[in-house]
């Protein structure tokens, strides 16, 4: 019964986040260099880590937006979807991840993220956990390959390794 009212609450955050996009004025719309600089991750990638692999689309949804749609494949043979839509909130200035995910953490389960460039390296940081921070950088080491690495530390204290993976351009 859980994971039915998570998908829906999930799915109702989708559409009103679909629906308030197109009331926004042109001027709000309009891409900046940092809109721009989320070009590096459009594209079809394959995934690998040491315990999944996946694939991955990301588009432009209109100019200031990339979603990215993954499918990964655990070891058992079962599939996750996950939904990613990366975004620059000039407010804040830092970027957005918001990620939706058909299984992993739980039937419906979504998280977000802050998020930063210097030169080729992204660095996103999850803190929506009281108990923990959950940190990922993503090296651009080529067009065509991109190095992850998670974190995680507990309660402030010293970041510890928790996976790695690589990402690798198809298109």
């Amino acid at each position: 019964m859980r994971h039915v009212a998570s998908s829906g609450v999930c799915l109702t955050v989708a559409i009103l986040f679909l629906w308030v996009l197109p009331t926004q004025t042109v001027a709000q719309q309009t891409a900046g260099p940092e809109h721009q600089r989320l070009s590096s991750l459009v594209g079809e990638w394959t995934y690998e880590d040491s315990y999944e692999t996946g694939t991955s689309v990301c588009e432009w949804l209109g100019t200031t937006f990339v979603v990215c749609q993954q499918v990964f494949t655990e070891p058992s043979g079962t599939t996750v979807p996950v939904l990613h839509v990366y975004g620059y909130d000039a407010d804040e200035e830092a970027y957005t991840m918001y990620s939706f995910y058909g299984r992993t953490f739980g039937w419906g389960s979504s998280a977000s993220a802050m998020g930063w460039v210097e030169d080729n390296t992204w660095t996103f940081v999850w803190a929506d956990n009281p108990v923990s921070l959950m940190r990922l950088t993503m090296l651009e080491e080529k067009p065509s390959s991109v190095s992850l690495k998670w974190e995680y530390s507990r309660k402030g204290g010293p970041w510890q390794a928790a996976n790695e993976a690589t990402l690798t351009r198809v298109k």
